[in-house]
């Protein structure tokens, strides 16, 4: 998405920049694909692609910077 990095582009849709937000509205992403990610828990705060995006493993290396 145009937001990493810097700063948001039109998106390809023609209906807005590229952001997480746009990206739940965007035209483009098919709405069959929502249904097949993780769901947050209740009282999540945030966008639902950064609570999917977390859930991503970390890499070996990057684990063992953080440790």
């Amino acid at each position: 998405m145009g937001w990493i990095p810097g700063k948001p582009a039109p998106c390809s849709c023609g209906l807005g920049d590229t952001s997480r937000s746009h990206l739940m509205v965007c035209t483009l992403v098919p709405s069959a694909l929502w249904c097949c990610l993780p769901v947050p828990p209740a009282g999540y705060v945030g966008h639902h692609i950064d609570y999917v995006l977390n859930l991503l493993p970390v890499s070996a290396s990057a684990r063992y910077l953080s440790s």
